[in-house]
């Protein structure tokens, strides 16, 4: 292998791929990265078994082949380095690195001990817009569940049927589901569940891309995003996804129309008083919307928020910390918010955008 390239171009594919570099585990070969020269240009590669990513950059390939060395020792080098070009051939397990200012030999390991990125080998894809899968992910990805008890809860739904795609999230106590419009209608419906890290990583690569577009391959066990040069390849997560379609209420007791920065700002005030475990503000509404948190260590804040209120009087009480989430990634002035009683789910929207649904679960009254 032997090949020169671009200091920030190489740069920029390293940092692309550094998303699926691990430095902790049993297997030390996961801190690595494999470099491919071919003749299109320089392949860069990396992986930690539950997600792969691959980047292909442009190379003056003198001599194509591949070599696996440390990814953080190589990216310290690139970053800091002042030079234009950067020269690397392959010498035996290494690489030796040359630049007008540096030479250096890297070591490297072995090429057969770097682990396969999956091939999806049967397929189905679909081209998706980029501006709408940011946005629709980036209010999804805020639900799904931390720890990974419930793998399935860990990840993020995708359904692909007629002309959408539908996004979802949910640890069980709060849900986010956004709607993304296709073009072309998809044959049959499919679901799969991604796990988040991987929509995470397809989402800082997409803020950076220059297209439009993107498409997205999937089989039975994998998912697949092809933007521009780049490759995500993630698992998929085994198991059924909650139906949670049958707890997304189809009516509301009372529907509250609400400025969304006030309603921030008031929860914001209200949640250092509110108990440390569940964050619990009380909504009592009638003719006035009255919200409360008391804690028996901090004290007790009350505050009346403006609004218009529709249906009839309830009282209902949650948790400020996963409303403030729901708020935080709805863009209009104006929001939405169904109560639905004082045990049934809450639903907050926009009141123009109906594509994305944010559904938090009431707290019991102690």
């Amino acid at each position: 292998m032997k090949l020169t390239v671009i200091t920030t171009n190489l740069k920029e594919g390293l940092e692309k791929i550094s998303y699926a570099i691990t430095t902790s585990g049993t297997l030390p070969i996961l801190s690595y990265v494999l470099l491919r020269a071919k003749k299109s240009g320089l392949e860069i590669i990396s992986t930690n078994l539950e997600i792969g990513i691959k980047s292909q950059i442009r190379a003056k390939i003198d001599k194509p082949g591949e070599v696996v060395v440390p990814f953080r020792t190589l990216y310290d080098f690139i970053v800091n380095n002042p030079d234009e070009k950067i020269n690397l051939e392959k010498k035996g397990e290494g690489v030796e690195i040359k630049t007008n200012h540096f030479k250096a030999s890297l070591l490297g390991a072995n090429t057969e001990e770097f682990p396969l990125l999956p091939q999806l080998e049967e397929y189905d894809e679909i081209k998706v817009k980029k501006e709408d899968f940011i946005q629709g992910a980036q209010k999804v990805i805020i639900a799904p569940a931390v720890d990974e008890t419930r793998p399935v809860l860990s990840g993020v739904l995708f359904r692909f049927i007629n002309k959408e795609l539908i996004l979802a999230g949910t640890d069980s106590f709060r849900l986010a589901e956004q709607k993304i419009k296709q073009d072309k209608k998809i044959s049959k419906e499919i679901k799969l569940i991604l796990p988040a890290k991987v929509v995470q990583v397809a989402l800082r690569i997409l803020t950076k891309s220059i297209s439009s577009d993107f498409v997205i391959r999937f089989s039975e066990n994998q998912l697949e995003f092809l933007i521009d040069d780049n490759s995500i390849v993630g698992r998929l997560i085994e198991g059924e996804y909650p139906d949670y379609e049958q707890i997304i209420p189809k009516s509301y007791e009372c529907r509250l129309y609400l400025n969304k920065e006030e309603f921030e700002k008031t929860l914001k005030i209200l949640t250092p008083f509110s108990q440390q475990g569940n964050k619990e503000v009380k909504f009592d509404v009638s003719k006035k919307v009255v919200l409360e948190a008391r804690s028996t260590q901090i004290g007790s804040n009350k505050a009346q928020l403006e609004a218009k209120i529709e249906g009839k009087p309830l009282k209902v009480n949650f948790n400020a910390s996963f409303l403030l989430d729901g708020l935080g990634v709805i863009e209009e002035e104006e929001v939405v918010f169904d109560l639905t009683g004082e045990i049934s789910p809450g639903i907050l929207k926009g009141k123009k955008d109906q594509s994305f649904t944010y559904l938090v679960m009431p707290l019991k009254e102690e």
